[in-house]
């Protein structure tokens, strides 16, 4: 029995770590065309429909990879994988609040021209 309780914790723990994370699993997919780094990330902008989408987190191989600190790829086209994860006020329960906002995350870069 005594050893059964921390197990029993250890499980509710991580099924609350697996709730938290799920709107960070959604992954979207976008073309979109390089236009700029800002204080708030990397802004480009969709050829769907012309508007404008910034994503405030890169991964740091893909930044290697495709230097958007370089102009030479302002104008270039990318298909972009990304995710989204939902800021919540730190005072209130992630659950039971409306997000503050979304932050994108770049999980994969294809140049596409």
């Amino acid at each position: 029995m005594k050893k059964l309780i921390p197990l029993l914790i250890l499980v509710l723990f991580v099924n609350i770590l697996q709730g938290q994370s799920e709107d960070s699993k959604i992954m979207h997919m976008i073309d979109a065309s390089y236009d700029s780094k800002s204080e708030l990330g990397y802004l480009f902008i969709s050829r769907l429909d012309e508007s404008p989408i910034t994503f405030n987190i890169i991964n740091h191989e893909l930044l290697q990879k495709f230097n958007l600190n370089d102009d030479s790829l302002k104008g270039s086209t990318f298909k972009i994988t990304y995710g989204t994860e939902k800021l919540y006020p730190e005072e209130n329960n992630a659950q039971n609040s409306v997000p503050l906002k979304e932050k994108k995350i770049i999980l994969n870069l294809e140049q596409i021209e």
